[in-house]
């Protein structure tokens, strides 16, 4: 299936774990193109016939993500959107594949909201992350800072050493500079921010105690997830015939 927009090396590469199940949480700091990614995974999810919740930080937040992947469905493929509908606490999105999408801000009620199929946990605190895993088989989490505890996790950010001054480090805590953000917009925002605001958000430097209290063991690299990956295709393949093939999804 081909993504509606044009994804980065590593949103593609990410895409392509999670799809196989071999990833879960994505920390990386703001902005790198994490909402972008979460929003390709729900209109998959929903193209196949899924069912997804989309929480959200906020009421502005759910009815801007409602607007992200509505807008482009429209422009591109309109003939495959039923019913979009958006209301004070309720946008949804339903497709002729019987899947849907429904953005909810956490903390608004909960009435309805059970048996999906995904929740994908975008920005939110890890409380919201346990909740999720009550409504949907499948949970996803993407933000900033110490991931869920006892999933496997993706991290971008600084580490404990680094030289937080040193554009270097700028470009290896953020996979989105260039796309997403620049470097000269990076330092407006550290001659702007505090410089603990800055390291935590810009550069998302994980603070060590939080990252204890998450009991997140560690954390794994693309190429480990994608190695999986391959390895649990190859075992798949010994152990039963080749589907036929569909439609395919390409790793950049």
């Amino acid at each position: 299936m081909t993504a509606l927009r044009t994804l980065m090396t590593w949103q593609a590469d990410a895409l392509a774990a999670i799809e196989a199940g071999t990833l879960q949480a994505i920390s990386a700091p703001r902005p790198s193109g994490k909402t972008e990614l979460m929003i390709e995974v729900a209109r998959r999810t929903a193209a196949f016939g899924g069912r997804v919740l989309y929480l959200t930080r906020g009421e502005p937040l759910a009815a801007n993500g409602w607007s992200r992947l509505v807008e482009p469905l429209r422009q591109h493929c309109p003939e495959v959107i039923a019913k979009a509908t958006r209301s004070t606490g309720r946008h949804s999105v339903e497709l002729t594949t019987g899947g849907e999408v429904r953005f909810v801000s956490v903390g608004a009620s909960s009435r309805g909201v059970a048996g999906f199929d995904l929740a994908v946990c975008d920005d939110v605190n890890i409380e919201a992350f346990t909740i999720a895993q009550l409504m949907a088989r499948r949970v996803v989490w993407a933000g900033w800072g110490a991931p869920p505890s006892g999933v496997s996790a993706l991290r971008f950010g600084a580490d404990l050493g680094d030289d937080l001054d040193d554009e270097a480090t700028w470009l290896k805590a953020n996979p989105g500079i260039g796309t997403t953000v620049t470097l000269d917009r990076l330092r407006q925002w550290q001659r702007a921010m505090p410089a603990e605001v800055f390291a935590r958000e810009a550069l998302n430097l994980v603070d060590p105690a939080a990252r204890r209290t998450s009991g997140v063991s560690g954390h794994v690299t693309l190429r480990q997830l994608l190695a999986a990956r391959a390895t649990a295709a190859e075992a798949d393949a010994l152990a039963t015939p080749a589907p036929e093939i569909i439609e395919g999804v390409g790793v950049s």
